[in-house]
């Protein structure tokens, strides 16, 4: 069946029911999958269909297949409606067909009813209001009741099983087939790389389908491999290539759809999502997707589980995810709740101070805004957006402020209003909602803890009630762990306890306790003397936190040592110095984990500690005058609040911390001699005047010593980690306002036309810019986006290049032309481009007002987002026959379009962009968080049209931004649209459809506009207002505004309503003006006395929308600053490149009047002749300088519109450069250490000085700065005998040579120098042991390389034996072995003392091996003292001496 008579056929039978689960209430059924059986009436009696087949019929009873419908109906219908085109040319915008119906449908109900779930009153009450249908008591809104489907027809379209791979799609897969081409148009959801379908004729389609009805399951065709190429249409064959290489043939899932067969058998009632119950599921039942495909391709797809639960709970998907975090119910009772409201204004009040202080009367409406936020977010689950956008009313203060001129005039009254929140204000409060629910479940764990121990601490319960922060809890919970521990491991050892509460497993096994040596003595004498010692850990709490001497200490009559030896009494094997040092580590626990101790000296720490910088060796050495954190090497004394205004600052801190460069320490200045002893002195120590208490205020003081080494680090890692946490928020929301700069563009508005209407863009580029051998590429890019035609041009400079660059625009008549490149060369091509354009007096597109005679625009365009799509996938996939700088050129025509559409089809891709200079200093997902948080801000300004995100797969990358929606539901939505048809007629089907639910359509419907045109304005089908961003609750508001506009009473308005499109559709075609007459003011002041309904902000957007649907408010496309171009074209910043820098330039010029140099980054520069050089009474300095010879220069002066540099090369002016870098930083004795900054110049200065000193030069081909394991290094590939000259470590009158003896062994010499000329010129002789020679290539000539010949031949002997000294002996004895009487010798390397040789022999099988050293001379070898000329003379004299010793009485060894 064609689409047009399918679509004709639904609008026809508008009261057609059948079951479907598209998009059933969140939390029964998911939005686009579950239940897939459809059942329709059919009053055909084929006589093929009626033989009396068990089989088929038990499948009918069942309702898994319908017999045919009325077929030959539904191909007589003719197309009853056609897409409509804006007026205006090229504006891509899909306007609704006012006949375009939608076929009503009979949907089976859960038998449970959900909460969330729209009941009837309140669809009536919602459809009223969006223009759905009127109820039947009133009469006003008569022309609404299409919704209903008031309409009987006959006919019934056929629905059948088509889809046998997914139960969730079943019923999506009956529409697709029946839209037929329709289907194929539609953009690709999360399914379609799992199911492609292929491209059959019509007739075949109809065989296949009757066959399929016939039999009552899928024909063998549809299956396997060819049920692949057959469920989608419009695919092309490169895509399902594609989907075969990635999923196979579909030969491995036939054992699933057999399955699945089976299971239709098998019978069994089906349940609201789509199982079958009876059925035997986990055994043999139909398999899911989960049981098909990977985890990961389900979770890289979003359809696990947890993404359909998603899908279906009607809270929107952003939330669900921050709050997926929460291990418990997120909904709080009232008093936690009103708690929050508090909190939260606390936290926001406090970051804002200067505002109260500059507007004090704001507080408490500010306050009072903060909690109605909270109670949107909390309780009315709606989003920023949402929140932004409509209830704006609640986010500003408006109050009237009496002003008089002079004495003898009355005053009057003015109006002001404040803005009280801002959009980052409200995103805060989002995350400070989180904050305080993991708040209230820290405290509900605390606290359930401590009533399972059924105990009475007044301590802990004045401490709980204070209680504030999660540290703070933590301390609490570690306090009860440690005070209660007995109680607790009963406790574990008896219940199943929450784990997190206890950080343990909740099993009954008996757990060691890491506090039981502390519980011992809290049950034994022992504790006596720890309460002795002075007052308890709670009472110096106190003390400490009161700052005053509340609790005295107290010493007892007796010495700290008699009361331990007392004690040895009462114990066993325990000895009065164990005794003392356990009470004394037991006081020192007690005070360390006492919470009032632990927040009185937190609260001191925060007030006064510091950040100090202390270098590890490694950062020594690694952190330079190019290193990032050179910044803060030597940084200390630096404030928590200084840091916090740079958040960078403290993050780069903390990651030289990771890795291992420095320690970011939190230190209280001089702790020990201030704080430390305050604390002792006045809140510990005893004021008694004796040798006992001299005695019990020794032992006080090393309680609290050690005590004070357990609390202190841990008060500095928590005050580390809330100081990071607060940079990384303030890092957050700075990254917000970078990338929101980026986002606040409209696309360019082509001269003469209205805004919205999108540009034909022509995009240029030379590519790297060398016009002699790379082409300029232009691409001609559509309203569409898709790339009409791509040239290639020669050289610009060139005539040819002109005239076909004339004929280009003259012929395709683009809006305006783009370029960018790579180079600072595609300067000169922009250049070369204006002047033809000015020459020609090109005009853009045909269709532009005349009158208003502008040329047409050359324009820079931000080529970051090109530069990532011409390699990404998804331009091979678009263009795959286009050059990448095609595709290049062609995301640049794009980014002209629309920048916002650009980022957004970025994906994750989007962190390679820089958009802050400290992004990377984010997590990944905060970082991606905080992109995410800017795109849902400019889509839901921007809107989107929903039936053009449906049909256009680019624009559907902003859909998950709309409010209310992300990733997941948003594919449900196109899911779901896609099988109602492809479109939607108003905003009231995402509800009467049931493609979205009731909290996430009161989100999402203000930004889902549905446009009409003049055609359809009057229409039965158009509702007006659903093209503007007025919100569904707020239609009535703006019927009443347009009704008084045009002075209609009561029975005009019902007149109306009932035949020409309602009273907007009035207003429109009348005159809008009339709003503006409207008092607005008076109306919204009646609205909030009579309906407590703050409607001000509302009213104003109404008539704004009603003057103009949905109009742009971004800025305009921003035009690229010099200092943009340069950074895009050089990719130097002021950063890397700025006035008083030295750097290196290549001259390429050179006379008297000055030098022409080129920088690296290919800067061209210009030296004037009196800055070349110092001596001004040079005639020629051009002398001085060559072509091609690379110096250094200062940088005076940067053009950067020009690409040009004003550099000078006089040495004093390089001179002061470097030494205004190096004290230009401003070095604050305070908060820089600049003593050990000087201590580590020195150090380096010696450094550097004894290199210098090993840095000799000599003259020769053989000569390397090497130390020893460079120079093994470099021998390692080349030949026996190579050999490097070395500087020595032993001093300027040494060098070394290394020569390589064999594979990885190395003989390093030492030669001396004698009759040196002077301390870094060589030595006139060079002595090597005995050895001297005149010169370096009489000693290589004459000793390495006789060395080598030597080596040479002992290797080429047949006495010579590979390998080491173990397996040279191994080889003997098993050679002895085998021939018992026999003696056998053998030579090998000796890899201990390179130089020597070992000559191992074994005389017979009982003897051990022996072993004599062989060193290798000049010219022979060297045993035993005595020199041989050869191998065999060395064997022979090896003979001779071992006879001799053996007749001498042995050997030596």
């Amino acid at each position: 069946m064609s689409d047009s008579k399918l679509r004709d056929h639904m609008d026809d039978d508008e009261d057609e029911i059948h079951a479907s689960n598209r998009g059933h209430d969140e939390e029964g059924e998911d939005e686009g999958s579950g239940s897939d059986v459809g059942v329709g009436d059919n009053d055909d009696s084929s006589e093929e269909e009626e033989e009396d087949d068990e089989e088929e019929m038990e499948r009918v009873r069942k309702g898994f297949i319908v017999d045919d419908d009325d077929e030959d109906e539904e191909e007589n219908v003719e197309e009853s409606s056609k897409k409509r085109r804006k007026k205006k040319r090229r504006r891509p915008t899909a306007s609704v067909s006012s006949d375009e119906g939608n076929e009503a449908e009979d949907r089976e109900r859960s038998s449970h009813a959900n909460d969330d779930e729209l009941d009837q009153d309140d669809l009536d009450l919602l459809l009223e209001n969006t223009g759905g249908y009127r109820r039947e008591q009133e009469k006003r809104f008569k022309r609404l009741k299409r919704a209903e489907g008031a309409d009987e027809d006959s006919g019934r379209s056929s629905r059948r099983l088509t889809d046998i791979f997914s139960d969730e799609e079943e019923d999506r897969a009956e529409d697709d087939e029946d839209l037929g081409q329709t289907r194929s148009r539609l953009p690709a959801d999360e399914f379609d790389d799992f199911i492609e379908e292929d491209e059959f004729s019509d007739e075949e389609a109809r065989r296949q389908e009757e066959a399929e009805i016939r039999t009552g399951r899928p024909t063998k065709s549809s299956r396997g491999p060819a049920a692949l190429s057959s469920q989608l249409t419009g695919i092309d064959e490169d895509k399902l290539g594609e989907i075969y290489e990635v999923f196979g043939d579909g030969e491995e899932y036939e054992w699933a759809l057999e399955g699945e067969d089976d299971a239709v058998l098998s019978g069994g009632e089906e349940n609201d999502y789509g199982g079958r119950e009876g059925s035997g599921r986990e055994k043999s039942g139909a398999p899911e997707l989960k049981d098909v495909f990977e985890p990961s391709e389900l979770s890289a797809r979003l359809l696990t589980d947890e993404d359909n639960a998603i899908r279906i709970k009607d809270i929107p998907e952003r939330y669900q995810l921050l709050r997926s975090v929460l291990k418990f119910d997120y909904n709080l009772g009232e008093e936690d709740f009103a708690a929050e409201q508090q909190w939260v204004a606390d936290k926001l009040v406090a970051a804002k101070p200067l505002v109260f202080i500059a507007k004090p009367y704001l507080r408490e409406p500010f306050i009072k805004a903060v909690h109605k936020v909270v109670e949107f977010v909390s309780r009315d689950h709606l989003e920023v957006p949402t929140i932004w956008t409509h209830r704006r009313d609640y986010l500003i203060y408006t109050h009237s402020t009496l002003k008089r001129e002079n004495a003898y005039e009355s005053s009057s009254s003015t109006t002001t209003t404040d803005n009280l929140l801002s959009l980052d204000d409200l995103w805060k409060i989002v995350h400070l909602d989180i904050e305080f629910h993991g708040l209230v479940e820290k405290k509900n764990s605390v606290d359930r803890l401590f009533k399972s121990l059924d105990v009475h601490d007044s301590a802990f319960e004045s401490m709980f009630e204070q209680a504030k922060t999660l540290v703070e809890y933590q301390d609490l919970t570690d306090y009860l762990q440690f005070r209660y521990s007995s109680q607790i491991k009963d406790h574990i050892s008896t219940t199943k306890f929450d784990e997190d509460n206890l950080n343990g497993n909740g099993t009954t096994t008996k757990r060691h306790s890491r506090f039981a040596r502390f519980e011992r003595i809290r049950e034994g004498p022992i504790y006596s003397i720890v309460r002795a010692f002075s007052i308890t850990a709670d009472h110096l709490g106190e003390n400490i936190m009161s700052d005053q001497r509340l609790f005295f200490s107290e010493d007892p009559p007796e010495r700290p040592e008699e009361l331990a030896e007392q004690t040895t009494k009462e114990t066993e094997s325990m000895t009065a110095e164990y005794i003392l040092d356990s009470a004394r580590s037991m006081a020192a626990e007690e005070i360390f984990y006492d919470p009032k101790v632990r927040k009185s000296i937190r609260d001191k720490f925060a007030q006064q500690a510091k950040v100090d910088i202390i270098l590890t060796d490694k950062g020594s050495k690694k952190i330079n005058d190019a290193s990032p954190y050179i910044d803060f090497k030597y940084a200390i004394n630096r404030g928590f609040d200084e840091l916090r205004l740079k958040p960078d600052l403290y993050l780069r801190m903390l990651q030289a911390e990771t890795e291992g460069l420095v320690i970011v320490r939190i230190s209280y200045p001089d702790y020990k001699t201030t704080l430390f002893e305050k604390i002792l002195t006045r809140f510990f120590m005893s004021d008694n005047v004796s040798d006992i208490a001299a005695a019990w205020n020794s032992n006080r003081r090393i309680v609290l010593k050690e005590a004070s080494r357990k609390f202190v680090p841990l008060i500095c890692r928590n005050i580390k980690e809330d100081l990071k946490t607060d940079c990384l928020r303030s890092l957050y929301f700075d990254l917000r306002k970078s990338f929101g700069e980026k986002l606040n563009q409209a696309p360019y508005k082509p001269p003469g036309y209205v805004a919205g209407t999108t540009a034909r863009i022509l995009a240029i580029s030379p590519g790297m810019g060398d016009f002699s051998k790379d082409a300029v590429v232009a691409v001609l890019v559509d309203e569409e986006g898709q790339a009409v035609e791509s040239v290639k041009f020669g050289n610009p400079r060139h005539v040819e290049f002109r005239q076909q660059f004339i004929d280009l625009v003259k012929r395709r008549t683009p809006d305006v032309i783009g370029i960018a490149g790579f180079t600072v060369n595609c300067s000169k091509l922009f250049q070369i481009l204006q002047d033809i354009v000015k020459e020609e007096e090109l005009v853009p597109g045909g269709d532009a007002d005349e009158a208003d005679n502008s040329l047409l625009q050359v324009v820079w365009v931000q080529d970051e987002v090109a530069r990532l799509y011409q390699h990404s996938n998804r331009a091979l996939t678009e263009f795959p026959d286009q050059a990448t700088l095609g595709r290049y050129s062609i995301a640049l025509a794009r980014y002209l379009q629309s920048p916002l559409c650009e980022y957004a089809a970025l994906g994750k891709e989007i962190s390679a962009i820089t958009i802050h200079p400290s992004q990377s200093l984010l997590p990944e997902e905060l970082f991606q968080e905080a992109i995410d948080s800017v795109f849902v801000d400019y889509v839901n300004l921007v809107g989107l049209d929903v039936n053009e995100v449906v049909r256009n797969q680019y624009m559907a990358n902003l859909l998950p931004y709309v409010s209310g929606l992300g990733p997941r539901k948003a594919s449900g939505i196109l899911q779901s649209i896609q099988s109602h048809g492809g479109q939607i007629a108003n905003r009231a089907e995402l509800v009467t459809a049931h493609i979205t639910t009731k909290n996430i359509f009161f989100n999402c419907a203000s930004f889902l506009r549905i446009a009409y045109d003049k055609r359809t304005l009057k229409n039965e089908d158009t509702e007006p207002l659903d093209a503007t961003r007025i919100h569904p609750e707020d239609y009535d508001l703006a019927r009443k505004m347009a009704a008084d506009a045009l002075e209609l009473d009561e029975e005009d308005l019902v007149q109306l309503e009932n035949t020409s499109g309602g009273v907007i559709a009035q207003l429109l075609s009348d005159d809008l003006e009339k709003l503006n007459e409207l008092i607005l003011e008076q109306y919204a002041e009646q609205l909030e006395e009579k309906y407590n309904r703050k409607k001000s902000h509302t009213l104003e957007l109404i008539r704004e929308e009603l003057h103009n649907h949905f109009s742009e408010k971004r800025a305009s496309l921003a035009a690229l600053t010099e200092y943009q171009i340069f950074t895009m074209l050089t990719g130097e910043t002021q950063q890397s490149l700025h006035n008083n820098m030295v750097v290196p330039v290549v001259i390429r010029r050179a006379n008297d009047r000055g030098l022409t140099v080129q920088l690296s980054n290919g800067i061209e520069g210009e030296v004037d002749g009196p800055d070349m050089v110092d001596d001004t009474s040079i005639s020629h300095p051009s002398k001085l300088f060559t072509f091609g010879l690379t110096i250094q220069a200062v940088i005076l002066n940067i053009d950067y519109k020009n690409f040009t540099a004003k550099l000078s090369t006089r040495k004093k002016d390089i001179q002061s450069a470097l030494d205004k870098a190096k004290w230009s930083k401003g070095r604050d004795n305070k908060k820089w250490n600049v003593a050990a900054e000087e201590a580590d110049r020195r150090k380096i200065e010696l450094k550097q000085e004894q290199e210098k000193r090993s840095s000799r030069i000599i003259k020769h081909p053989l000569f390397r700065l090497f130390n020893s394991k460079q120079a093994e290094e470099y021998l390692a590939p080349l030949q026996r005998g190579d050999l490097v000259i070395r500087p020595s470590s032993r001093g300027n009158d040494h060098i070394a040579i290394t020569w390589k003896i064999s594979e990885m062994l190395f003989q390093h010499l030492d030669v001396v120098e004698l009759d040196k000329p002077n301390e870094y010129s060589l030595g006139r002789t060079l002595q090597v042991g005995k050895s001297r020679y005149s010169d370096l290539d009489e000693l290589i000539i004459m000793h390495v390389q006789a060395m080598a010949r030597k080596v040479d031949e002992m290797v080429a002997s047949d006495k010579f034996q590979k390998g080491s000294r173990a397996e040279v002996e191994k080889w003997l004895t098993a050679y002895t072995d085998a021939s018992a009487n026999r003696s056998v010798y053998a030579f090998c390397f000796d890899h201990k003392h390179p130089g020597y040789f070992l000559l191992c022999f074994k005389t017979n099988r009982q003897t051990p091996v022996q072993t004599w050293n062989v060193k290798v001379i000049p010219n022979g070898f060297e045993l035993m003292n005595n020199s041989y000329a050869d191998v065999p003379s060395l064997s022979n004299g090896f003979k001779k001496i071992f006879m001799s010793r053996v007749a001498a009485g042995g050997t030596r060894r």
